[in-house]
């Protein structure tokens, strides 16, 4: 198998509901047993997939995804899969093994919405060093469904690194033998700064729907205290790509002085009419959930996870291009032979075929400071 070509199996053995046993090895190919079957046929039934293996952060770390399943009413659920080997040596552009860093702050901040924290939390990383004069710091915001892990390992038996580990580290576009780079979670994102999974003081239970709602604005000044209590006056770059990318541009609106260069990567000021109105359809999936219990279903310890699936399916649909639909979505349904499996191909090319975009930061290195 080589890299990026497409490979078709027609038999398998082990279960993905039991884990893949894979043996990923650098410099060669990789292939895949699994297996799936239909409710009621037996466990060996050959069902084709079309896989794709490809290297991402380094040579040492292969992801593999399953590209499109063909079949209905499978009896484990396909789901989009990334595996990934942990080097025993890594590699020399890995900023390395990270540890977050959690700061509290006790100063109210006041929200768009008229609302205000008392105190919150704000969890982030650092990688590479901070010059003398502090003059070097590069401010890393994530988009909708990241966080704070942009790089590196937390651990020797971690399998997969921070979401921009391909673009983070020494020698990459942000190259952090240059940089002093710092990536926080958002307020409000539940992955360790204050949010709705955070114990509201004045009730002692977690906020759930009562967490105030905060904007990119709110993000911005909180992102900006933060970078007082690290002692950085001026940003040599502020950084992101969709919703991080707002943030980004928010900063050069806000405190222009505050940075000398703004990276706004796939991002726009505002909403369309038509993205509002998705995202409203997206809203209503969630709360039309039984599993949303009115915004408190940590109390319940459910997840609505049916509501989720379906508001981040159509989040995904928006994100592509017509030409990029007519290439995912089209096909000759007519040799399909049931309704059943014409709604299950559909619904599975929608979830499969969406691919995470390479963003191109080329433009990184001619960051002076």
């Amino acid at each position: 198998m080589t890299f990026g070509r497409r490979v078709v199996y027609n038999t398998w053995h082990s279960s993905l509901a039991n884990g893949l046993n894979i043996n990923l090895t650098k410099g060669r190919h990789v292939g895949l047993p699994l297996h799936y079957a239909r409710r009621g046929e037996p466990t060996c039934s050959p069902y084709v997939f079309a896989l794709r293996v490809r290297p991402t952060c380094s040579p040492y770390v292969f992801a593999l995804k399953i590209i499109t399943p063909v079949g209905a009413n499978l009896r484990v659920r396909p789901q989009l899969i990334t595996l990934f080997q942990m080097p025993d040596i890594l590699p020399p552009d890995c900023v390395g093994l990270v540890r977050p860093q959690t700061h509290q702050f006790t100063t109210p901040l006041a929200l768009d919405c008229g609302r205000s924290l008392p105190s919150y939390e704000l969890i982030y990383e650092t990688y590479g060093q901070l010059n003398q004069n502090h003059s070097n710091a590069v401010l890393i915001c994530h988009a909708l469904s990241s966080d704070h892990h942009a790089a590196g390992y937390y651990s020797m038996q971690d399998k997969k690194p921070g979401w921009w580990e391909s673009c983070i580290g020494p020698g990459k576009p942000i190259d952090t033998n240059r940089f002093f780079v710092v990536s926080l979670n958002n307020l409000g994102a539940c992955q360790g700064s204050t949010g709705p999974k955070s114990i509201n003081p004045e009730t002692g239970k977690p906020y759930g729907p009562d967490f105030p709602i905060v904007t990119v604005r709110d993000w911005v000044k909180s992102q900006a205290r933060l970078g007082d209590v690290l002692g950085i006056t001026q940003w040599a770059a502020v950084i992101g790509g969709s919703l991080g990318g707002m943030q980004a541009l928010q900063w050069a609106i806000d405190y222009p002085k505050h940075l000398r260069h703004s990276v706004v990567i796939a991002a726009a000021p505002k909403l369309t009419a038509q993205n509002i109105a998705f995202n409203e359809v997206a809203r209503q999936a969630i709360l039309s959930d039984p599993d949303f219990h009115a915004g408190h279903y940590y109390q319940h310890d459910v997840v609505p996870r049916r509501g989720l699936m379906l508001a981040r399916m159509l989040g995904h649909i928006t994100y592509l291009s017509e030409d990029a639909m007519r290439k995912s979505l089209g096909g000759n349904y007519a040799k399909v032979n049931s309704i059943l499996a014409l709604m299950s191909n559909f619904k599975l090319k929608v979830i499969y075929a969406i691919k995470a975009a390479h963003l191109l930061i080329a433009l990184m290195p001619i960051l002076i400071y």
